[in-house]
């Protein structure tokens, strides 16, 4: 039986603007010609910033009137200027929102399940997602020019859990995120800590290829549904 984590690729970050949408666009655009899934999961305490998907806002998010609601409508996942429409953009076969409790992140991910390619690739942004499952592939992403106190309860574990932490400079100055490089480089000791121009050029990395292409003995997530060299080329 097929692990429905095997195809799990999980995109989280330390605060909004720090490149997680645009990194799991990328990491979508990376399977041209397969049938990513692609899933937004938004928890009600990050409703009091704006619209989570980073529109104008649809009163989607408002109206959740029990533990968690899946969107699929159609309309409001293609809406311009949303996180979900990106994702649509980059190529996603399928998308789905998802605006759950706190509490219920377990429930709402459950619930997903009939949605999930099985034997495929399913490219998910969220940090609560990132807490309670183990992805094949996860990446935090940091923007060093965002004050630490404006990042998320979750950053200090999933700085230390995920498989790549990404600093990309965002136009900061580069003594300030060289410090913070070099600090979470010491912390994490694993050598997968990047500081990059953005965080797209994550892709380019060797370190990452080989995780997609997967160890000789072919345990690549994009081995699982492609042998085209020019899919991870």
């Amino acid at each position: 039986m097929t692990n429905q984590n095997d195809g799990l690729v999980v995109v989280s970050g330390a605060s909004s603007a720090s490149g997680k949408t645009a990194l799991a666009a990328a990491l979508i655009a990376r399977w041209p010609g397969l049938t990513p899934a692609a899933v937004k999961v938004t928890v009600t305490h990050d409703l009091l910033k704006g619209c989570p998907r980073g529109g104008s806002g649809c009163g989607v998010c408002s109206s959740l009137a029990g533990g968690y609601r899946i969107i699929t409508d159609p309309a409001i996942l293609a809406e311009a200027g949303t996180d979900t429409a990106r994702y649509l953009a980059s190529g996603a076969d399928r998308v789905r929102w998802v605006i759950c409790r706190p509490s219920h992140i377990s429930d709402a991910w459950d619930a997903l399940k009939p949605f999930l390619p099985q034997g495929g690739v399913t490219v998910v942004e969220s940090n609560s997602l990132a807490m309670v499952r183990s992805p094949a592939l996860s990446f935090f992403t940091i923007n060093p020019k965002i004050p630490r106190v404006r990042w998320k309860s979750s950053s200090g574990a999933l700085i230390l859990r995920s498989d790549f932490l990404i600093i990309s400079r965002h136009a900061c100055e580069d003594e300030r995120a060289r410090m913070l490089y070099d600090e979470l480089s010491i912390l994490r000791e694993d050598g997968r800590t990047f500081l990059l121009p953005d965080v797209e050029a994550a892709l380019t990395l060797p370190e990452v290829l080989n995780r997609l292409r997967g160890d000789p003995t072919g345990n690549g997530i994009l081995q699982r549904e492609s042998t085209d060299e020019s899919v991870i080329a």
